[in-house]
């Protein structure tokens, strides 16, 4: 993937009940990327999309690792932010690695490309491989701390 002059890397500090996992990366306007390691040293660039319900791979992505993917029955569709229509006939299971920790998202498999990806794209020249939900922050405890541009993994055991 090649680095885009846009996107900033900060350092990683660590919060009571929290642990700094990853930097997050962000575009020029904001938008929050996240680099997923899903084999020893591949990559697949995340939008980390906290308005959306489920997360999402493209399925041409899909057909390049399915091998690491654990299919599951379920169908779904949602409605993008340009309007159009997504669906997906099956969703998959997919553990990877962010800056070394462990996550799992449940990714439905896109028919279709949508048009944002393709605008980003031609904007940034750079390439989208899937949107990350509210539903892949919650199920791994997931953090977005805008204020010190990391995604920290919340701890409910410990107490402030």
């Amino acid at each position: 993937m090649k680095r885009n002059r846009n996107m900033k890397i900060t350092s990683v500090k660590n919060r009571n009940n929290t642990k700094a996992i990853a930097p997050i990366l962000l575009n020029v306007i904001g938008v929050p990327y996240l680099l997923a390691e899903f084999r020893k040293k591949e990559y697949l660039l995340f939008v980390v999309d906290t308005g959306a319900t489920e997360s999402y791979i493209d399925s041409r992505v899909y057909d390049l690792i399915k091998d690491k993917l654990q299919i599951v029955e379920s169908k779904s569709f949602a409605r993008c932010v340009d309007g159009s229509e997504i669906s997906s006939e099956f969703s998959a299971i997919m553990k990877f690695k962010v800056n070394g920790n462990n996550c799992k998202a449940r990714l439905s498999v896109m028919k279709q490309t949508p048009l944002a990806f393709d605008m980003i794209e031609k904007e940034e020249g750079i390439r989208i491989h899937g949107i990350l939900g509210i539903d892949f922050l919650t199920s791994n405890n997931l953090i977005l701390d805008f204020c010190n541009n990391i995604i920290v993994r919340y701890n409910a055991n410990k107490v402030a």
